[in-house]
């Protein structure tokens, strides 16, 4: 999750903007009991911003590439 999470703050700088940006999130996973006991890395990463944006977490069978375990959407605005 933290490769995603570095990707998305990477992408953010790139735009002009910060976590504090992010609207809402979406996050997939294939293993939703796995996500859930390492929620606390993204709980952390959003809320050093000092934001709770809306979220969904959505328990998937597969993803595009086979090696991941997660994928996350971000949307973020002024």
């Amino acid at each position: 999750m933290q490769f995603a999470l570095t990707n998305i703050e990477s992408f953010l700088g790139e735009t002009g903007f910060t976590r504090k940006n992010i609207l809402t999130s979406r996050l997939f996973t294939m293993d939703v009991d796995g996500f859930l006991e390492n929620y606390d890395v993204y709980a952390d990463w959003i809320s050093e911003a000092g934001t709770r944006p809306p979220q969904s977490l959505l328990g998937v069978n597969r993803l595009v590439f086979p090696d991941l375990k997660v994928e996350i959407e971000a949307f973020a605005a002024e």
